[in-house]
């Protein structure tokens, strides 16, 4: 598939910008998750979320480049990013 130049420039900025905004929800879900499970306490929960969001977003960024569609590309990341978002902040009390 040939890679046009808007194209290319679209899937950087998924890459980039939606593979950050979606390893931070990731790591707040994995946060929330460690310390509802586990009874972790909520620094050492949150420490553990933002180290597995280094690893999930080296998977979004290879990800990306491999669909190489960037509008399904940038709508799995938003749905992803608002529902383990919003998820996250319930399961951690945020959103009482």
């Amino acid at each position: 598939m040939n890679l046009s130049a808007p194209r290319l420039i679209a899937l950087v900025a998924a890459a980039l910008i939606g593979g950050y905004f979606t390893a931070i929800s990731s790591g707040i879900f994995a946060g929330s998750l460690f310390g509802l499970i586990w009874g972790t306490p909520r620094s050492e929960a949150a420490l553990t979320g933002h180290l597995l969001s280094f690893i999930s977003y080296a998977f979004i960024v290879i990800w990306v480049f491999h669909d190489r569609r960037p509008l399904f590309v940038w709508s799995i990341l938003s749905v992803i990013t608002l529902l383990m978002t919003t998820i996250g902040m319930w399961l951690g009390g945020m959103l009482a």
